[in-house]
Order: structure tokens, then C-alpha cells, then sequence
């Protein structure tokens, strides 16, 4: 089995590379199509992302971000397609809890998407830079996050058919908050639709390790409750500041423990009614988990004692806070 960069890796045990962001801004085009690249916001095997602007038209610019698609050598017709598969999706997606899509096309040979910019941090980074949040901030993060996720299910073609849309990769570095407390749903880079032309090779498990459903590692069909898992993981991992999966040993043990369901159960320091929301999200059998995102929507509401807009306030100073302090890495404007 194969699988992506898990997240953990750099989550809960620091970074493994060395980012020098001085030495990439060195190397930075100054142009990329219509756009300006005026910064560097991540960089990634298969993709880098950009602060930038658009050209001006009557004196009015744009700042966006530029998800810049890398091309490899000895890529494919299949690799392509993948890249084209994302845009596919994501432009269909309007919502105020997903990252917009402003423009998609091609400059200097490889293709991009030209994003919604969010002043803020993902909310990995927001947990690393100050510490896990309040169960509270972490129920608001998911609610916002199962609204985004609601609409993105209940996606449909012209038709009316639904396109069966599964994220495939709900964690915190995928969700990103702004400095106003929003929380936004980012990179549908290997969702799955029935509009897709590229499909995933057998073997090959598209997902991040700590964050994968058991129908996701059994290689499975996969619906909306798949999500759901990982948006319990992501909770966990929230409020805990570690995923709810025991890592160390190989990877192949550990994609055999998430393929039987084995996962830490709810810390004993959260409210029983949250505990049980937990242990639901992240049941191994699909029966016994929410049938839908706008259940855990509804769920998630019963539970929050505090008044939304307060918590949105106290997230966005939150992200404030860590955002001025001192780092070594850019603020994440979108993921890539």
C-alpha cells in the first residue's frame, strides 16, 4: 500500500525538512500568467501555493492564492487528468465554509487554480503554534466544517443526479481560520465523483495516515460517512493535539489496526454528550456513525453551550495571537 505524507509527521513530532522561505522567495517568479507572485505560502510534491495578485483592471487588484499544479517527469495522460478532475470539482462547490475557486487555467506550462486568499492559519498550524483548543473552539471548527461538508455531498449535476462527491482528505491542515474566526474547507486535490476522468490504481490508498476511514484502508466504495470518520479524527486530534490512531510502528501495522477500527477511545476530560459524538463519528462500522453531515450539524448545535459568534470572536483572536508570534514558516493561506 501507498500512501501520502501523513500529517502526524509534522503535527506531532515537528517538521522533518528544513523550510528556509527566505531561499524560496529568492527563486520566486515575478509574473505567472495574468497574476503577479508576490509570495510564497506552501510548497508540497505535487503542488506549491502563492500569495498573488491579479492584473489590474481600472486600478483594481485582486490578492489571491495561486495553487500552482507541478508537473514530474514521466508524468501521464492519468497525472493530468487528476489535475483537471480537481478543478472539475471544485468550481461546482459554492459555500461560505469552503475556500472559492476564482479562476482555473494555465501559465508556464503547468496548470493552477487561482483561490480564495484566507488571512489566517490552517488549524494544524494554529494548534502547533499555541495549543489544542477548547472543546468548545474545536465544536465550532467541526460544525462549520460538516456544513461545508453537507453541501459538498449533496452535490449535483445539471441533471439533478447526484455526483457522490467524498472529500477523502478531511483533516486540520485541510481547514483553514481566518483572523475573524471563519473556518473554511480547502483542497479537493483527490476527491472523489462521478465526474472524475482519473481513477485511483489499485493499491493505492488516497488519504493522509491518522485521518483514513477503515473503508478507505479496505480499499472499499466510499460515501459521505467516510468523512465523517475523519472529521471525528480531526476533533480528536483538536482538542488532544495528537491523532486518535497509535503511530510508531510500521506502516503497515498501523493501516491494519485503522482497517479494524482500532482507535484511541475519547479522552476521559471531555463532557460525556461530546464523548459520545466522538465515539460516533469514528465508529468503524458505517451503521453506527451519523448518516449524514447535516446530522452532525444538528448534533454539534445541542452541544454548544456557548453563543457562536462569541466563539468565532475568541477563535479569530486566537489565530491573531499565533499569527503575530514569531515563525519560521508563512501563515497558511490556503493548503495545497
Amino acid at each position: 500500500l501507498r500512501i501520502h505524507r501523513p500529517w502526524h509527521e509534522w503535527f506531532v513530532r515537528g517538521r522533518k525538512r528544513t523550510y528556509n522561505p527566505r531561499a524560496v522567495e529568492e527563486l520566486l517568479p515575478r509574473s505567472f500568467g495574468r497574476y503577479r507572485l508576490t509570495g510564497i505560502l506552501g510548497h508540497g510534491g505535487m503542488a506549491s501555493v502563492y500569495r498573488a495578485e491579479s492584473e489590474p483592471v481600472a486600478g483594481v487588484v485582486r490578492t489571491v492564492a495561486i495553487k500552482r499544479m507541478l508537473q514530474r517527469s514521466g508524468e501521464g495522460e492519468t497525472d493530468f487528468q487528476a489535475r483537471v478532475d480537481e478543478a472539475r470539482i471544485w468550481v461546482r462547490l459554492h459555500h461560505p465554509n469552503i475556500v472559492g475557486v476564482v479562476d482555473f487555467g494555465e501559465a508556464g506550462g503547468d496548470l493552477f487554480l487561482a483561490l480564495e486568499l484566507v488571512d489566517g492559519l490552517s488549524a494544524s498550524a494554529l494548534v502547533m503554534r499555541s495549543s489544542p483548543l477548547s472543546p468548545a473552539e474545536a465544536l465550532l471548527v467541526v460544525e462549520r466544517v460538516a456544513r461545508a461538508l453537507a453541501h459538498a455531498h449533496a452535490l449535483r449535476d445539471e441533471t439533478g443526479t447526484s455526483l457522490q462527491v467524498v472529500h477523502r482528505d478531511v483533516k486540520p491542515s485541510n481547514i483553514l481560520v481566518s483572523r475573524d474566526g471563519d473556518v473554511k474547507l480547502t483542497d479537493f486535490g483527490i476527491a472523489r465523483a462521478t465526474i472524475r476522468d482519473s481513477q485511483t490504481e489499485a493499491g493505492f490508498v488516497k488519504g493522509s495516515l491518522g485521518f483514513l476511514s477503515p473503508e478507505q484502508v479496505r480499499g472499499e466504495d466510499l460515501d459521505g460517512r467516510s468523512d465523517l470518520f475523519s472529521l471525528g479524527c480531526t476533533l480528536y486530534a483538536l482538542v488532544t493535539g495528537r491523532v486518535p490512531i497509535p503511530l510508531g510502528k510500521s506502516r503497515a501495522v498501523v493501516m491494519e489496526k485503522i482497517a479494524k477500527g482500532e482507535t484511541f477511545p475519547p479522552p476521559d476530560f471531555l463532557a460525556p454528550r461530546l464523548r459520545e459524538l466522538l465515539g460516533s463519528l469514528m465508529a468503524p462500522r458505517l451503521a453506527e456513525r451519523p448518516s449524514t453531515a447535516d446530522e452532525v450539524v444538528k448534533r454539534v448545535r445541542t452541544l454548544l453551550e456557548e453563543d457562536a459568534d462569541d466563539l468565532q470572536r475568541a477563535l479569530g483572536e486566537r489565530v491573531r495571537r499565533a499569527v503575530d508570534a514569531p515563525s519560521s514558516a508563512p501563515n497558511v493561506g490556503v493548503a495545497g
